[in-house]
């Protein structure tokens, strides 16, 4: 980009726009990652993907999501998203030679599946009825729209480790986004 910013004045108008096609047909190439078929939550995925990176959390994704659900955009997103989040947030809690982050998610059965499990302080509990900040309004979000497709939440606290699974009936509920 630099040396087609430097070398700009002295090209043509055509020779600018091809090497500008150039530049943007690699970059969309360097972003592809597919870690799923969906693609609200493979952007989702990414996105996070990226902030563990930043923040040295390593992040193992085993996701098998087709690209059609009837689950909601929205709740798709709140779902993974507000996992994902406090995960991240969990483990930015504890030593960097202690975090790990791990989704693993599938459509089995007609049920969504969703599970993380991830590093935490050994003084923060987690659990449904947690009504402390920061994870518990977050947590009464995913139980709502869990029991919203028929589905529920789980938790195991497990002293250093949390494991979050929220599982949601793959129905129509009515209008979709």
């Amino acid at each position: 980009l630099k040396n087609l910013q430097m070398n700009a004045e002295k090209m043509s108008e055509k020779a600018f726009h091809e090497a500008v096609n150039e530049i943007i047909a690699n970059s969309e190439q360097l972003y592809q990652v597919d870690f799923c078929d969906n693609k609200t939550i493979d952007a989702i995925l990414y996105n996070k993907s990226l902030l563990a990176k930043s923040l040295h959390i390593p992040f193992d994704i085993q996701v098998q999501i087709p690209q059609q659900l009837n689950i909601a955009y929205v709740d798709l997103i709140c779902v993974y998203a507000n996992l994902l989040d406090n995960a991240i947030e969990a483990n930015c809690q504890v030593d960097e030679k202690q975090r790990m982050l791990k989704i693993t998610s599938a459509l089995k059965m007609n049920q969504l599946i969703v599970k993380v499990e991830n590093a935490k302080p050994a003084n923060l509990h987690i659990d449904k009825s947690s009504g402390s900040e920061p994870h518990g309004l977050g947590l009464k979000i995913l139980q709502r729209t869990a029991e919203k497709y028929h589905g529920d939440m789980f938790i195991q606290d497990k002293g250093h480790e949390v494991s979050i699974t929220v599982f949601m009936e793959n129905v129509n509920i009515g209008s979709i986004s």
